[in-house]
């Protein structure tokens, strides 16, 4: 019976209180304030219709049981935020993004109250990330002054992006101390991408105005581009491929990191293969020759480091003839897009056609553009003397938003991350360490990546990935708020 009590008291000390701000203080004072204020908001929504009152009803009811479990919101950033940063702004809520409105609507209701609650260190992570950030704004700031460009809404909301993720992190972080709320939030991270791989998928079938839908929900016009109307790409819910399979690249690195550590006990085995079945699915449909090959790649060095080369290897066999035998039409008119040639494009044969363009492009409007503002960088927006929108390399986005500053803080900030990783990598939380070996393995992976598209400046992969960070430094934060008392109590035991 000693024995017991004791065990109980341990774990009471190991496990971190899951109460919120309504819990702390006088429930009389709090309530007075907030009944009357919820109504009155919710009533004032009426003025623009039912729907937004609706919404206002949600909101405000997510907002009081934040409030007294903060676990809510993070586990609705978690499952929510990743499937939802492709909608365009206006969808559902008027003017504004539904994943940033999230992000900060849960991160004021989790981070303010809290900090003077809680004891959260901070770790060069965390320093590095609001750098980046904060030299974000300052030198987009600076270029846009200098210039006399306009601080509209475009450039504003491109030099405030870091912000959301650094926000996005450390919300789930905090939120989620608790283990089993960590196993919870990675749950509903791969349940969420069902959907989003279903959409993807009938998307390519044509099936249902699936395609009609996609295009009023993301606003995308990728739709009508050359490419798309050689080869229809998958998108499911994002404004392009890129980001839909730079999402479904995360996701399956996770679904595999986690069949590997099979003590993890975040989802059954069937549930895993379900989720790894579909992605994988919709990330051939997506055709991105890049992001598959990375996926194949992280698969091996994951499967190699957990011991299970061997197995990874005959099942990735079996893969490969399943996709071959089901998507080798779409994925041979795929490779001999990259043989043809846009109209006006000069290049050579050996030269894949898409690499080919980006080249082009690089070294007619982007590299003599960057050349001149090395230093600073040229601002959030672009010259005019650039006609092809997108830089189609998170190098030169970089550069030319920051200059050599934001790439090198950049680069320091991925290295903290893979630092942090690597302490946590043989951590006895098998979430936290199937995770921690995962983001090694993501951080290498997209420095080449990078080089050909943009992936973490836009949506889909950023979003799942900082909410894994969060989970990762949530273990970290747990272990290091433990009593030291508690090992004595243990020993004692």
């Amino acid at each position: 019976m000693q024995v017991n009590q004791k065990s109980a008291l341990v774990t009471s000390r190991l496990e971190p209180s899951e109460q919120g701000w309504l819990t702390k203080r006088s429930h009389e004072i709090a309530m007075t304030a907030l009944v009357p204020a919820s109504s009155v908001f919710v009533g004032a929504t009426f003025i623009f219709g039912p729907v937004a009152a609706a919404v206002a009803l949600i909101g405000v009811g997510l907002g009081l049981a934040i409030l007294y479990r903060p676990a809510i919101g993070g586990l609705l950033l978690a499952g929510a935020v990743p499937a939802t940063a492709g909608l365009q702004r206006g969808v559902p809520i008027p003017g504004l993004r539904l994943s940033e409105s999230l992000i900060v609507g849960v991160a004021a209701l989790v981070l303010v109250p809290t900090s003077r609650l809680s004891a959260f260190r901070w770790c060069a992570l965390d320093f590095l990330a609001v750098a980046y950030a904060g030299a974000g704004i300052l030198l987009g700031s600076w270029s846009l002054a200098r210039r006399g460009a306009p601080f509209d809404a475009t450039n504003v909301g491109t030099m405030l992006g870091p912000v959301q993720f650094f926000l996005l992190y450390r919300t789930v972080m905090v939120s989620l101390s608790p283990a089993y709320r960590r196993r919870q939030a990675l749950r509903l991270l791969l349940l969420a991408s069902l959907p989003m791989s279903a959409v993807g998928i009938l998307q390519q079938l044509n099936i249902g105005g699936t395609r009609q839908m996609v295009i009023q929900l993301t606003g995308g016009d990728v739709f009508y581009s050359w490419s798309y109307l050689h080869t229809p790409r998958a998108t499911s819910l994002f404004p392009g491929w890129h980001p839909f399979a730079g999402y479904l690249f995360i996701i399956l690195l996770l679904t595999v990191v986690l069949l590997l550590d099979r003590s993890s006990n975040v989802m059954g085995v069937k549930g895993l293969v379900v989720v790894l079945a579909a992605g994988s699915a919709a990330l051939v449909l997506t055709t991105t020759l890049t992001t598959l090959a990375a996926f194949v790649a992280g698969t091996v060095v994951l499967a190699l480091w957990y011991g299970h080369l061997e197995r990874a290897l005959a099942w990735s066999l079996v893969a490969v003839l399943a996709i071959a035998f089901l998507f080798g039409p779409v994925l041979t008119k795929r490779l001999e897009g990259q043989q043809l040639t846009a109209p006006g494009e000069e290049r050579s044969e050996l030269i894949p056609q898409t690499i080919g363009f980006r080249l082009e492009i690089w070294k007619e409007q982007y590299i003599p553009v960057i050349s001149r503002h090395l230093v600073m960088g040229y601002g959030p927006d672009l010259p005019p003397e650039i006609t092809w929108l997108y830089t189609e390399s998170l190098y030169l986005t970089l550069l030319l938003r920051g200059g050599i500053p934001l790439l090198a803080l950049y680069a320091a900030l991925m290295w903290a991350l893979c630092l942090r990783a690597r302490r946590l990598a043989d951590s006895q939380e098998a979430p936290c360490r199937a995770v921690a070996r995962l983001l090694i393995v993501l951080v290498a992976l997209l420095v080449p990546m990078h080089a050909v598209f943009p992936y973490f400046t836009s949506s889909g992969l950023p979003q799942p990935m900082w909410v894994l960070i969060g989970i990762m430094l949530a273990a970290a934060q747990h272990r290091v708020q433990r009593d030291p008392t508690d090992a004595a109590v243990a020993r004692s035991s």
